[in-house]
């Protein structure tokens, strides 16, 4: 079937004209058409509401979340005080020793320091050592000193522990925190000697009370003390050593201690010290017995032989175990105490290890 030539230009006319036609033209005869409708789940109730945030992002220290809804948040501290004496302070709060030790891992957390130790069941924790690197000059000498000798550098480690414990007479929870530190000094050879190995070893350095004061300041701080309050607290500490005296009974051959003071002031200053020396207490009681005496098993870093004990043993063996000495605590009188020492079967502790330990423990009381 053929098409008629007239009927085919027709078309091809009318197809051309169509090409030819302006987009703008097009556009202007165009219809705006109902929107298509949004499925339901995607309705959206609120043109500016923002995105929202995971709820493990937290919005502030509020406890609130990105979400609006609350997190538990550790109960706020209504009471928190700087208490202590000469050289040994402490703060005591209100709140419970579970609280209270979530919200001092926390500080130090905050403060930069890794715990090495965190033992919440016994309510103590120690942080890692902290390198100090410290010069005897700006870093142009230090790093001239290198080379040319003649120079002395020396650096330093501090450690810091902490006690948290429930006072039964007051009902407060006290927090301790001992310093420790330690020393390393290099001397740097010159041209006159080769020896380039002089003082190369870490030693112990005094404990600082004064570091201990100004960690315990920024943990009140930490806690929500006003910086005008801490003043109040800080202004009346005098930081000074009470007297602690070294006695000899020749009659019963027995070396104790007097230490001058309230008994239980007494008893948490020596444990404060032994903590700062890094004698393991294994066994503490405040109070025990019918004569109230206060007992502490001290294992010190002296080495003493003991014999082995085996009943395949046919000769004698000895091994290498830590002095371990009980501290017997005796309230003299109010204002008196003395610290006597003896052996795990009750008997008067006064050999020579035994001596030279109540001698160094001395030092850190007197």
């Amino acid at each position: 079937m053929k098409f008629p030539v007239s009927i085919l230009v027709v078309l091809i006319t009318l197809n051309l004209l169509a090409c030819s036609s302006s987009p703008d033209e097009l556009y202007g005869n165009s219809q705006v058409q109902p929107n298509l409708e949004i499925p339901p789940d995607l309705t959206v109730e609120n043109s500016d509401a923002r995105l929202e945030l995971p709820s493990a992002v937290s919005a502030g220290s509020n406890g609130i979340t990105a979400t609006g809804k609350k997190t538990p948040v550790l109960p706020e501290m209504q009471t928190i005080k700087l208490e202590g004496y000469a050289d040994f302070y402490w703060v005591s709060v209100d709140g419970t020793v579970d609280d209270t030790y979530q919200l001092v891992k926390n500080f130090w957390k905050s403060e930069g320091f890794i715990l090495k130790m965190d033992e919440p069941v016994i309510g103590t924790m120690q942080t890692e050592w902290i390198y100090n690197k410290e010069g005897t000059g700006d870093e142009d000498r230090n790093f001239i000193s290198k080379f040319f000798g003649g120079d002395e550098l020396s650096a330093s480690q501090d450690q810091f522990k902490t006690r948290i414990a429930r006072d039964p007479e007051t009902g407060t929870t006290q927090i301790y925190i001992s310093h420790r530190g330690t020393t390393y000094i290099h001397e740097l050879s010159t041209r006159a000697t080769e020896d380039s190995s002089k003082g190369e070893e870490w030693g112990f350095r005094a404990s600082d009370s004064e570091l201990e004061v100004e960690m315990l300041s920024r943990l009140m701080i930490y806690l929500g003390v006003e910086r005008s309050e801490l003043d109040e607290h800080l202004v009346n500490i005098r930081l000074f050593a009470p007297r602690a005296s070294l006695q000899v009974d020749f009659k019963e051959n027995e070396t104790y201690l007097e230490l001058k003071g309230e008994y239980s002031r007494n008893w948490h200053r020596t444990l404060h010290q032994l903590e700062r020396i890094n004698f393991e207490v294994a066994e503490s009681n405040m109070k025990s017995g019918l004569s109230g005496d206060g007992v502490m098993l001290v294992v010190t870093d002296i080495d003493t032989k003991v014999e082995k004990s085996g009943f395949f043993t046919f000769s004698t063996e000895y091994e290498n175990q830590k002095k371990q000495i009980y501290l017997i605590f005796t309230e003299e009188t109010p204002e008196l105490t003395r610290i006597s020492m003896e052996d795990k079967e009750g008997e008067i502790d006064n050999s020579p290890e035994a001596v030279e330990f109540l001698t160094l423990l001395k030092e850190f009381l007197k």
